[in-house]
């Protein structure tokens, strides 16, 4: 892992050719779609939380899954969305997950047809507020230019996304998992002294996301114009996760998984108006090597 030490320092990260251009990020209106082999929920407008990974048990850092969105009309049709880092950066996010630089929505999500073994949570809508989410999502992809995107691997990624859709909907869920938990049992303190220490751990956490890159920022990403050619993008308002040496002491910072998120949607199964959809059967075909490679990227 690479340490930033003062604010400012990400520049150095960013390779000075272009990564990958994600061509499904480049959209400005949701574009429905219906799909024989993808069955409608049922119950007209609604929100569609799905989560997966291609492995078990999902880990803190590889195999930590991805968490995205379906949006569902009436009439059956739907758009897929999901949140990443915007590859076009060069940025390793787990080698920094304290940085913060542009994100990009996919839609359609690049995983929302490979079929992983996950769960699906149903949550109907009204038509106004069906209408209010797709507005809500089209107002931060047209102001990604701005800096509405940020991305980072703790509270700004793929489940944490998942999270700001359901309330957009009034749902409150759960993404929040603490980074401990995926330790070994032998290593967890006993009960009692947890409360004293937790303050002391929040610290080290807060600590290690400064080191990697918890300062600093990325303020631009590269496109395509329409001729083809790369274009430098510049983008404004994007803040690091510490603005001051106070909140390292002061600020709360969720870590954001998509276990968690599994752990909500189970917890949620057979509630009203939630409720959960049978888990997806395994893949019939498996990833090719370049998506297997962005799987550890999901989220």
């Amino acid at each position: 892992m690479k340490p930033l030490l003062w604010p400012g320092s990400a520049e150095r990260l960013v390779k000075p050719q272009a990564g990958r251009i994600e061509q499904r990020s480049n959209w400005t209106s949701l574009q429905m779609e219906a799909r024989p082999d993808i069955e409608p929920p049922g119950c007209g407008y609604a929100l569609e939380i799905l989560t997966g990974s291609k492995s078990e048990p999902l880990g803190l850092s590889s195999n930590h899954g991805h968490a995205w969105i379906r949006l569902w009309q009436e009439d059956g049709r739907y758009a897929s969305l999901g949140f990443y880092p915007d590859e076009s950066t060069g940025i390793d996010p787990e080698r920094v997950p304290g940085l913060r630089y542009p994100g990009m929505l996919l839609s359609p999500d690049k995983y929302d047809r490979v079929g992983w073994p996950g769960q699906s949570t149903v949550i109907p809508l009204s038509r106004e507020r069906f209408e209010a989410l797709v507005a809500w999502i089209e107002h931060l992809q047209a102001g990604r230019q701005k800096g509405a995107l940020v991305f980072d691997m703790v509270d700004r990624n793929c489940a944490g996304f998942v999270v700001e859709a359901a309330a957009q909907a009034g749902v409150k869920a759960r993404a929040d998992q603490p980074i401990l938990a995926f330790l070994p049992a032998w290593m967890h303190l006993p009960p009692g002294l947890t409360g004293w220490i937790r303050p002391v751990r929040r610290l080290f956490y807060r600590l290690g996301l400064a080191v990697f890159g918890g300062f600093s920022t990325v303020n631009w990403y590269w496109s395509r114009g329409e001729g083809g050619d790369l274009i430098r993008c510049q983008v404004s308002g994007q803040k690091p996760l510490f603005e001051t040496v106070r909140d390292l002491f002061s600020k709360k910072v969720p870590f954001n998984h998509v276990l968690a998120l599994q752990q909500w949607q189970k917890r949620q199964a057979g509630t009203h108006p939630i409720h959960l959809r049978t888990e997806r059967p395994a893949p019939e075909h498996r990833l090719s090597t370049a998506d297997g490679k962005a799987m550890g990227e999901a989220g």
